[in-house]
């Protein structure tokens, strides 16, 4: 399918970093925002200013980075530090973009490059190359790798077929896409808010082709060239995951269909019974008062401020669910309110535009008007005056539910808001759904966001959201949405997340033993055995569905998902640090297992493991009445964290496996943080903070980095953390460790500090390569004597 090409291309003017192109069709723009990120713009004759929510406001006052230019008749060539971006002129304007080392990044394809597809669509064709794996491109099912695939970008409920191996768009659309080949990574960010569809290889195996409905096409290209660097290059356009409070780092349990206080209540109270920790309790619609947002049934919860006070004091936050779908009633203030000040999406004839969701007919803020947003945030404070520690926002791609309808209404299964419904937009005046649909969530979270940090603003804001785009991760946190009680789901949680992390989304996490159907024993364990390692925790299932709460199958189900659970806490201190190196890179705290061993193969095309950070690899059972696991180790040596066996990498291992087996190995040369065994995490546990030390062979050395704080949301600007730096040395006969004290001013959480080393067979050490000392008496020294046994 060739693409009309935009022709007698010409500079008109050029300024420090952008140049400025004419062309038959209109105009392209081609800057540099850093020395690693270049910037292509194409705006045809009479379009709009580009309309764009994806980008910080900072992303826009990023310094002009220097630009060496050569102009040419028949060309344009522009080199910063690390890109090289070339333009042919004249009859076709014809796009390379390279590395600084020559290495070619974006090629037009031969019958390709920018312009309008047939049926009128702005698009791009690139040329992939033959060995090119493309990730990314937001919440996605199948395999990790989407070469081969074409892909919706369109923010959706992906009714009836959740999470289905064949489901295209889903909640979480994001435009970006990671590139890798030959070890090295780059990246690709189509700006484009109105519907898109990135072919990725599909129609022509070696083309990728991104089109779009909207009226004009903004591309970044990142230099990368690792994963790392690409993640960090787009989230400082696009931000990062705000610090997220530490009770959102334990477990959590939801289901639509706690009816009442009581049934809170009965629930907590078996959690602590039965010495499973949980730190959050999420209420589903059903607490509402005739699913009116912001109300609580009088009722079912006579009193949710004491209901969440008797919680609290139990070491349970409460996270309520809020919808954008407002119940038509003349007697219900939000809808007065929202109704006399126009902060509905209306018609094209202004008129308010009704449709249905869970109250029956229902009206929708209009989340692109900055006063609406502004007044919806003030609409949570009786939520917060009651207690709850963050928000749940749903249902917002934003979606309507047929099953609320009368007969005679049909509401088609996924539907969302009429495309030709209006926004007043703030920042571009009336626009259409069709223009606005992907960043509906995106803005409702933003809403939300003001609401708890305009009330709490010394703690740390909590959301939750179902519907994304590119950038929502500096507002809220995501999840996959409704997947179902099956096996496959299970899988699905590992490619999805790792996609997502990929995507910029750091925190993510699954609707654990499956939100649709009924969950089996062995099916609910394996399902919370991945889920204890994600960076979001929590089990949720529908109402009508079987119970799942970890202790309904007995024993030894519910001693195995007990254990598990227990150890994501005593790993706590290792995800505080890996927390808050996703706020200030934007990487994921999931990775693949590409991110360390890029040019190894069997870890690039590996997508049923994954890593926790860079030093723990978690092999998950994913297949019913499972004896044993295949494991591809990448290459280094890898220890067994239940046995202590050091393992040569670069293989593929069999380990046999039980209900409770959770193989996950510790890479050699990590020192990893853990703690105590809690049952929330405002537990203060009495062990010490040990250093688990991992060394394969004389003359190796191991680091380990390790932050934590108070919790406040400044805490890194303000000094309120402790940062730490643990180093060990295997000289010869002896191995010695040092940890200090890196920054911050808060006292340590641990008073304590073990170190327990893990060395290979054949080796020995005196008092067992035990070590304890003071934390508050920093830097300290440990040297163990080393013997070959």
């Amino acid at each position: 399918m060739p693409i009309q090409p935009l022709t007698n291309a010409r500079v008109v003017s050029r300024g420090d970093a952008a140049w400025h192109l004419a062309c038959d069709q209109g105009e392209v723009v081609l800057a540099f925002v850093a020395p690693e990120i270049a910037r292509v713009a194409f705006t045809p004759a009479g379009a709009p200013p580009h309309m764009t929510w994806a980008l910080t406001e900072d992303a826009g006052r990023l310094p002009a980075p220097p630009v060496d230019s050569q102009e040419e008749p028949a060309s344009l060539t522009l080199r910063s530090a690390f890109l090289t971006l070339k333009a042919a002129l004249g009859e076709r304007l014809q796009l390379t973009i390279t590395r600084a080392d020559g290495r070619a990044l974006v090629v037009d394809a031969a019958a390709g490059g920018m312009g309008r597809a047939e049926d009128g669509q702005i698009a791009w064709a690139m040329a992939l190359e033959r060995d090119e794996r493309v990730f990314g491109g937001g919440q996605r099912t199948g395999p990790l790798d989407k070469r081969g695939r074409k892909l919706t970008l369109w923010a959706t409920d992906p009714l009836p077929n959740h999470n289905a191996e064949q489901t295209d768009a889903m909640y979480q659309s994001a435009s970006v896409f990671v590139m890798l080949r030959d070890g090295l990574a780059h990246g690709i960010f189509f700006d484009a808010a109105y519907r898109s569809v990135a072919d990725l290889g599909k129609t022509e195996p070696d083309v990728l082709r991104f089109t779009t409905e909207g009226p004009d096409l903004v591309v970044y290209l990142f230099a990368g060239p690792t994963l790392g660097d690409v993640l960090r290059q787009y989230t400082a356009l696009t931000g990062r995951v705000p610090p997220q409070p530490r009770w959102s780092l334990g477990n959590q349990q939801s289901r639509w269909g706690y009816m009442t206080a009581d049934d809170v209540r009965e629930i907590a109270a078996r959690f602590r019974a039965e010495r499973i920790p949980c730190d959050a309790i999420y209420l589903d619609i059903d607490y509402m008062d005739g699913y009116r947002d912001f109300t609580f049934d009088p009722a079912r919860f006579p009193d949710p401020a004491g209901l969440i006070a008797d919680l609290r004091a139990q070491g349970f936050r409460v996270v309520p669910i809020i919808d954008p779908g407002v119940k038509v009633d003349p007697n219900y203030r939000v809808y007065q309110e929202g109704m006399q000040h126009g902060y509905f999406v209306q018609n094209p004839d202004g008129t308010i535009f009704e449709g249905w969701v869970w109250p029956g007919r229902s009206v929708w803020v209009d989340f692109a008007n900055e006063a609406a947003r502004s007044w919806w945030a003030a609409q949570h404070e009786p939520l917060i005056r009651a207690g709850a520690a963050g928000i749940w926002d749903d249902m917002n791609e934003p979606s309507q539910a047929g099953m609320s309808a009368p007969p005679e209404v049909t509401v088609p299964f996924g539907a969302t808001l009429p495309l030709d419904t209006v926004h007043h937009s703030s920042d571009y005046g009336p626009i259409s759904h069709a223009a606005f649909h992907n960043a509906y969530g995106h803005e409702m979270t933003r809403a939300t966001r003001a609401a708890l940090e305009a009330a709490r603003p010394d703690e740390r804001a909590f959301v939750l959201t179902r519907a994304a785009q590119a950038g929502t991760q500096r507002h809220a946190i995501v999840w996959n949405g409704d997947n179902s009680s099956l096996w496959e789901h299970v899988r699905l949680a590992i490619t999805m997340n790792l996609g997502l992390g990929l995507s910029g989304f750091p925190v993510t996490g699954i609707d654990i033993g499956g939100f649709w159907g009924d969950t089996q024993p062995e099916l609910l364990v394996r399902f919370t055995q991945v889920g204890a390692f994600l960076p979001f925790c929590r089990n949720h299932s529908a109402k009508g569905t079987a119970r799942q709460e970890p202790w309904v199958f007995g024993e030894p189900y519910t001693s195995a998902i007990r254990e598990v659970l227990a150890l994501r806490y005593r790993l706590l201190p290792y995800l505080v640090t890996l927390f808050q190196e996703a706020s200030t890179t934007g990487w994921p705290i999931m990775r693949p297992l590409a991110w360390i061993a890029p040019n190894d193969p069997a870890s690039v095309a590996c997508d049923d493991q994954f890593l926790l950070g860079n030093d723990l690899l978690i092999a998950p059972v994913l297949h019913a009445g499972a004896t044993e696991r295949q494991i591809i180790l990448p290459p280094g040596t890898w220890f067994d964290w239940v046995t202590g066996e050091a393992i040569p990498g670069g293989q593929t291992i069999t380990r046999a496996v039980t209900l409770q087996t959770i193989p996950i190995f510790a890479r050699s040369g990590a020192i990893i943080p853990i703690g105590g065994d809690l049952q929330h995490t405002g537990e203060i546990s009495d062990k010490p903070l040990t250093l688990e030390v991992f060394l394969s062979q004389p003359g190796q050395t191991a680091r380990g980095d390790i932050w934590d704080d108070d919790d406040h949301p400044q805490a890194a600007a303000r000094g309120t953390f402790a940062s730490y730096q643990a180093a060990a040395a295997w000289d010869d006969d002896a191995i010695t460790l040092r940890l200090a004290r890196t920054g911050g001013q808060m006292p340590p959480r641990h008073a304590g500090v073990a170190v327990a080393l893990h060395l290979p067979d054949g080796y020995a050490i005196e008092d067992d390569g035990l070590g304890e000392g003071d934390m508050n008496a920093l830097p300290a020294e440990w040297r163990f004597v080393v013997h070959r046994s």
